[in-house]
């Protein structure tokens, strides 16, 4: 058998199966959050996060569970993407932790470290792709809330931040860019901007009233 017939016979067999069912679960749990107002999972890494994550974990776990040798070196090896100072983006974690499983995954079995690589790269173009037609990440949530008289707050950040949902009007995520519109009495949007300046994720903050 050559190797396209051996990654075909790989892609029909009951362990791609289980990848693909991970990743399905993984994204069932973050619809039922976004199905209960938790907007902290309403964007294109943490989507990616949740549909990657469970698929790499089955890939790396059943690679090296047959072997102690592999299982004590990868506690080791995840040490590295262990870091002291705090990532902007929780998915470059995800990335380093699928490069290292790579690596790992391909001294045990070529054909499954060829398919978590190929699956990553499938899900990450759709997600992109699907992005691109703006069919995700742009919801207005509460748009009525807001009118002329409203006070209200923009905030515009590098990572996603988990607001009030009831003070939040609307979420939109574009360009690697998270953008919140919030309303509340002056002194609630006041005290909120006073928490969030010196924040490493803040762009920009505007708001319609006096600071």
């Amino acid at each position: 058998m050559n190797i396209l017939d051996l990654m075909t016979a790989y892609f029909l067999s009951e362990e791609f199966m289980k990848i693909i069912v991970a990743s399905i679960l993984g994204f069932t749990y973050h619809q039922t959050l976004i199905l209960n107002n938790q907007s902290w999972v309403k964007s294109k890494f943490q989507t990616l996060n949740f549909i990657l994550l469970p698929a790499i974990g089955f890939a790396i776990t059943s690679s090296i569970s047959s072997s102690i040798a592999l299982s004590l070196g990868m506690v080791g090896a995840l040490s590295i993407i262990r870091f002291r100072t705090p990532v902007k983006n929780s998915f470059e974690l995800v990335s380093y932790f699928l490069l290292l499983s790579i690596g790992v995954i391909t001294t045990v079995n070529i054909y499954t470290s060829i398919g978590i690589t190929l699956f990553s790269c499938f899900v990450l173009v759709v997600i992109t792709f699907l992005e691109s037609k703006k069919m995700f990440y742009n919801s207005s949530l509460k748009p009525n809330l807001l009118s002329e008289t409203s006070n209200y707050l923009t905030v515009t950040m590098s990572e996603d931040y988990e607001f009030n949902s009831n003070n939040l009007v609307s979420f939109t995520f574009s360009e690697d860019k998270y953008y919140y519109t919030l309303t509340g009495s002056k002194t609630y949007l006041l005290d909120l901007k006073s928490s969030l300046i010196g924040k490493n994720e803040i762009i920009e903050i505007t708001s319609n009233f006096d600071s």
